[in-house]
């Protein structure tokens, strides 16, 4: 193939990352926490076809941990960040991160 690109005078070395469904879930879920300091779990659900506490019942037994020290609530409905919280809001959405 390398060469094949060299004949054909293209740059014959590709650069990057296919994402998968699940690679875009998690990265949709990342931002949102990172960003918004909250989560509804059912925007995730619609938005991508998932049962979320289903689908991250790891990660949700993971931030438990968490919610016991006051940094986030989990609720039936979503996850929040409280205030205290926001300074780790990069810890706590690294818990949905298939890569860490």
């Amino acid at each position: 193939k390398y060469q094949e690109a060299i004949d054909k005078k293209t740059f014959p070395v590709f650069r990057g990352h296919v994402m998968t469904q699940d690679d875009i879930v998690r990265q949709d879920v990342i931002h949102t926490l990172r960003n918004y300091f909250s989560l509804a779990f059912h925007q995730v659900e619609e938005k991508h076809g998932i049962q979320f506490k289903r689908y991250f019942k790891k990660e949700l037994s993971e931030l438990k941990k968490g919610a016991r020290d006051g940094i986030l609530q989990i609720t039936k409905d979503g996850i929040e960040i409280t205030e205290i919280g926001r300074q780790f809001a990069d810890v706590i959405a690294s818990t949905f991160d298939a890569y860490a």
